[in-house]
């Protein structure tokens, strides 16, 4: 059996947290960056956001998604200890989308041990794999996968052109030796 490493949860948050969630970021300033072609913010255990009861829930239920995907791969019980560390707000504007293949694990970036993405919107349209293999973006839905090189991937250009927004971060290695 070949595993591809690939966790999908449809409906980790609902239609109307998803609203939530766009409305809470739609009002704060967003940075732009440049490599991804979004605007967004960075939360991490430091930010207000994260402990704004409207977003505190988020951290119970990645831990939760987290045990599952660990279940599913008992592999990472053998690994090094890791946690959340990174999250991003992101909006794509229309026309706009993560248009290069890459990883999450690279020189710049050595503590990144599994990636992942919540699709605040639903588009025709999701990742694309370098395999080929496609995950639509759909309202709600959590994917979590490797940060590696055996998960390249880019974002798919919107035939609706319609604003996009997601959550996307990193479970990184607790520390560095």
């Amino acid at each position: 059996m070949i595993r591809n490493f690939i966790y999908v949860q449809d409906s980790f948050l609902s239609e109307t947290e998803c609203d939530e969630v766009i409305n809470f970021f739609k009002k704060l300033p967003l940075q732009y960056y440049e490599q991804g072609n979004y605007n967004g913010i960075l939360l991490n255990d430091n930010s207000p956001h994260l402990k704004d009861k409207k977003l505190f829930f988020l951290k119970n239920r990645f831990q939760n998604a987290l045990n599952e995907y660990v279940k599913d791969y008992p592999e990472l019980n053998y690994v090094d200890s890791f946690s959340l560390k990174e999250i991003r707000f992101k909006h794509w504007k229309k026309n706009k989308f993560f248009d290069f293949w890459h990883s999450e694990h690279s020189m710049n970036t050595p503590n990144r041990i599994l990636n992942f993405m919540i699709y605040l919107s639903t588009h025709d349209c999701g990742t694309q794999f370098l395999d080929k293999r496609i995950i639509k973006s759909e309202k709600g839905r959590l994917v979590i996968l490797p940060a590696y090189f055996t998960h390249t991937h880019r974002g798919m250009p919107c035939p609706e052109k319609k604003d996009r927004y997601m959550f996307g971060g990193y479970f990184n290695f607790d520390k560095l030796n």
